[in-house]
């Protein structure tokens, strides 16, 4: 255009002045511009389409046994273009859990507005199907409800809400990505059923399942073995004082555990508070 060439209409674009000329650059640019808004909206909510195809796909996957359709199902997911090919080949091959902290941080920065694109999740440094998890969470329309499960969750691992941990070792952790995982079960579970799947509703049950599990008699029979340990420290042994235990015990504070038993005696003490407090 700038050149001249205007084809068939070159003759007649010779012709126009100036401010006439301006008025066709101003045009067709702005139809430009225009018809490009209209592709990148179009774009974005084909992709959320796409994206929780692949979520519903993976709940599909997670329940499917047989090895040719879970196969099917990973190549549906891989046509949807949601993650590439080398994501989806690391899903089918069996994936380490997340590191909890990384995971623990994630959902915190989609609960506090941080997370607000699905290519932030992807960038995210936890495995392919808890970036799915999340996916779905980023386009839920029930985001409240979301939050307030992600609340009840975090009081029953005993991680207090708006409190900031350091150690991804910690049973605290451990115990909130196992609840997550419960939580993502009996949610499809509600929804087979026909029943409301609430915040509600799923924190009752879990509620439920982890006051049976610190009932059982394997949990007494670990608090039982634990108070002769606890005699030695002088105060009780929960999962929030035992890294402050095993420093103790390391440093030779603890009586009548020889330096040789150490290692044996902290994974000894650490078994019997999981399952203490039902982790077992």
């Amino acid at each position: 255009m700038k050149g001249g060439d205007m084809g068939r209409l070159s003759d007649l674009w010779q012709t126009l002045g100036e401010d006439a000329k301006s008025k066709v650059y101003q045009t067709y640019f702005t139809k430009i511009s225009t018809d490009n808004n209209i592709q990148d909206q179009q774009d974005k909510a084909n992709r959320v389409d796409r994206e929780m195809k692949a979520v519903e796909l993976f709940k599909v996957y997670e329940r499917t046994v047989d090895p040719i359709a879970k196969k099917n199902i990973l190549r549906q997911m891989s046509e949807l273009k949601v993650f590439s090919f080398d994501d989806i080949n690391k899903m089918a091959r069996g994936e380490n859990d997340s590191n909890p902290m990384a995971l623990f941080n994630a959902y915190e920065a989609l609960y506090n507005g941080k997370i607000t694109t699905s290519d932030q999740i992807r960038g995210l440094s936890i495995n392919q199907k808890d970036k799915l998890r999340l996916l779905e969470k980023l386009h839920s329309s029930e985001r409240q409800d979301d939050r307030a499960l992600d609340s009840g969750l975090r009081r029953l691992a005993g991680i207090p809400v708006g409190i900031q941990f350091n150690d991804p070792r910690g049973a605290e952790f451990e115990r909130l990505v196992k609840y997550e995982r419960d939580a993502a079960i009996i949610k499809q579970r509600l929804i087979s059923e026909g029943k409301p799947a609430t915040s509600q509703a799923i924190l009752a049950e879990i509620t439920k399942n982890v006051e049976a599990s610190r009932n059982s008699d394997k949990a007494k029979n670990a608090k039982i073995a634990l108070k002769a340990y606890e005699e030695k420290a002088g105060g009780p042994i929960t999962s929030q004082i035992i890294s402050a235990w095993e420093e103790k015990v390391r440093r030779g504070k603890i009586s009548n555990i020889k330096p040789a038993q150490y290692e044996q005696q902290i994974k000894r003490v650490r078994d019997l508070v999981r399952q203490a407090e039902g982790d077992e």
